[in-house]
């Protein structure tokens, strides 16, 4: 086989074990802060935390997906920010300093195999780029990267304001406090962004459910509707999430009130 064609197979490999330590060092980075592991997906690949608490291993099928994420979920809401923060930024860590022990290596291993220094130089080029890369402050349709996401955490303004509500209906939601109990104010922020995101449309279905615990049926159903559309350029879970809330209003509907 030429060497064209091993060092470019060589390469696809490099690319996928340099994504998936990227998205380990959101995951160790979120560990780290107190978070709980909560999802970690690339390519086929997903390990992730259901609804019974279980970590689970399987196939992705959700092709938004499929690019890399990961990510642990807050459990408190003692420094939300601060604690995000590090938590975003320790993908962009991870890639930096693999790209460093890469460069390292190769230095400290000048009769290195063939095999072994392409390898090791594809891992330097490709986490590098991948470092920097997710460092810039970049939109991508209804998705942000991890700079962004930074600048909004530490900046100012409604931006700012509804990713500190995010994260403290992710915290009470994962401390099991209901819809109807959980921070008013805080999902307002939410709210008062309309960007189209996926934000966006969690908070909606955020004020869906909360809306219907509350009984309040119609407005359920119109935050719903709100939610439905942004959830088609968003992951399986937020779509998933929206059939399951139209089951449940369905169901109270048809449920006689008491009196």
């Amino acid at each position: 086989m030429p060497q064209s064609a091993i060092s470019l197979g060589l390469g696809l490999l490099a690319a996928w074990l340099c994504l998936f330590l990227h998205e380990l060092g959101h995951v160790v980075a979120g560990l780290a802060v107190g978070f709980r592991f909560h999802l970690l997906a690339l390519g086929m690949l997903r390990i992730d935390r259901g609804s019974d608490d279980r970590v689970r291993l399987r196939w992705n099928r959700d092709l938004r997906l499929a690019g890399g994420v990961g990510g642990a979920a807050p459990i408190d809401k003692a420094r939300l920010g601060p604690r995000f923060a590090i938590q975003v930024l320790g993908g962009p860590l991870a890639s930096l300093l693999v790209a460093l022990a890469a460069h390292l290596t190769l230095l400290s291993w000048p009769g290195a195999p063939w095999v072994a220094r392409v390898s090791l130089e594809w891992v330097r080029l490709l986490s590098a780029l991948i470092g920097l890369e997710t460092l810039l402050p970049i939109r991508n349709g209804a998705f942000v990267n991890d700079g962004l996401r930074f600048l909004r955490l530490i900046g100012r303004g409604p931006i700012a304001e509804r990713e500190a509500g995010l994260l403290v209906w992710y915290a009470e939601a994962a401390m099991g406090i209901p819809a109807r109990e959980r921070d008013l104010a805080g999902l307002t922020r939410v709210l008062a962004v309309r960007d189209g995101s996926i934000f966006e449309c969690q908070g909606w279905l955020w004020a869906c459910e909360r809306a219907r615990e509350l009984g309040r049926l119609d407005e359920a159903a119109d935050a719903l509707d709100r939610a439905r559309p942004l959830a088609t350029r968003a992951p399986a879970e937020l779509r998933e999430s929206c059939e399951r809330e139209a089951v449940a209003i369905a169901a109270a509907r048809s449920t006689p009130s008491r009196s």
